[in-house]
């Protein structure tokens, strides 16, 4: 089986999360340009949505896993 997650963050986190890698893989404005592009998609129904604004990388983790029945 394949499953398919869509995680998003609020921008301002999202920014946040960019300035966090190393300068070289920074996105820098195009964050805003993917964010924009992103939030016009309509995904189909099999796609689940995690906002991952206020969760730890082990929180977001156990959301997929538990979302996709694997815990």
């Amino acid at each position: 089986d394949i499953s398919f997650v869509y995680l998003y963050c609020a921008i301002n986190e999202n920014h946040r999360r960019d300035k966090m890698r190393i300068p070289e893989n920074q996105m820098k404005k195009r964050v805003d340009i993917v964010n924009n592009e992103l939030n016009k998609e309509l995904f189909p129904s099999f796609v689940k949505k995690i906002d991952s604004t206020n969760l730890s990388d082990i929180e977001t983790l156990k959301l997929i896993l538990k979302s996709n029945n694997l815990i």
